[in-house]
């Protein structure tokens, strides 16, 4: 899974063995080797894990300036890249190119695959990019059958549509390995293990068994930029109060009922489902990088009443607010 990252004149940044003095070094996972760097381009806290048939890296910080990535899928295997938060323009030699926006996923089965990467909006990033053994891989094939003939062909292909929203529970599943902490390394393992599977078969089963409509016949290409638009406005709202449904509509120009069926069909979750997800995600991260108290936290991301946020987060995360602070202190 290396990777390099490049300039926009292509030359090359190397990465150091070093911890980064700022904040992005928080939220460090157990067990991972990490990398750092810091210039006039980017802030960068590269961390990865590395298992017999898997490998997982985590790349967090602020972009300053556009920078490339480019690197190697050399093992044959499935790749996926994961944008939780900014968004890369790739290109996958023989493959084709594509946006990966925030919130979106791609899986690209194969081996010997050269690739680039733009990042080019500026500010915070976060990325995943996970790998998994075409033997392990292989090990699914009688529960999804269609894999049987993807993996005969042995051609290198894209796995499902070149994009697919990150749902919530593979998002759930990610925070639980980031979340991990076990007495002891024997644990540690044997727990990443057991996940990163969940991983791979949730990820099998949205690309061959979850119904996935087909959006482009449903909606205009206006539609489709109305309902990506109406997103870019909420994701704003994250920390004050959202425009009503109709203020929405109003501001994107699309009518109630397309922007309401197009939102669930393209990112699978209802307009206010998706936006208080992304809240509960935000006062998360308000709890592992701040010292904001969790009643201002409960504010800042619209619940009035801390309560109502302890139930809600815990549902979502698996741990109430307070419980994950002082993990975070100790």
């Amino acid at each position: 899974m290396g990777i390099q990252l490049l300039t926009p004149d292509n030359i090359v940044m190397e990465l150091n063995d070093l911890l980064p003095a700022t904040s992005i070094k928080k939220g460090l996972i157990a067990g991972a080797s990490c990398k750092s760097l810091k210039n006039d381009f980017i802030e960068i806290l590269m961390q990865e894990v590395e298992g017999v048939d898997f490998g997982l890296r985590i790349s967090t910080g602020q972009l300053f300036n556009k920078i490339k990535a480019a690197g190697n899928y050399e093992r044959p295997g499935l790749y996926g890249t994961f944008m939780f938060s900014n968004g890369v323009r790739k290109d996958l030699n023989k493959l084709g190119k594509y946006h990966l926006r925030s919130d979106f996923y791609s899986l690209c089965l194969g081996g010997n695959i050269d690739y680039t990467c733009t990042i080019e909006q500026e500010g915070p990033f976060q990325i995943l990019d996970v790998f998994f053994s075409s033997g392990l891989v292989e090990q699914l094939k009688e529960v999804f059958p269609r894999l049987r003939g993807i993996l005969g062909s042995r051609k290198n292909t894209l796995l499902g549509d070149k994009t697919t929203w990150i749902l919530p529970s593979l998002k759930e599943i990610y925070h639980q390995i980031v979340n991990a902490h076990f007495g002891d390394e024997a644990s540690r393992r044997y727990y990443l293990e057991l996940k990163m599977r969940e991983f791979l078969f949730q990820l099998l089963h949205n690309a061959f068994v979850e119904h996935r409509s087909h959006t482009s016949s449903k909606f205009t290409k206006s539609e489709i930029v109305s309902i990506y638009k109406a997103k870019e406005i909420l994701e704003q709202h994250i920390d004050r109060k959202p425009p009503t449904l109709r203020e929405l509509c109003w501001a994107v120009g699309i009518n109630e009922f397309k922007l309401k069926s197009g939102f669930k069909s393209i990112f699978n979750a209802s307009v206010f489902t998706w936006f208080n997800d992304k809240r509960l995600i935000r006062a998360k991260e308000l709890i592992l990088n701040t010292n904001m108290e969790l009643k201002e936290i409960s504010f800042e991301v619209g619940f009035p009443f801390t309560t109502n946020f302890v139930v809600a987060f815990k549902k979502r995360f698996g741990v109430t607010p307070g419980s994950l602070r002082r993990r975070r202190k100790s």
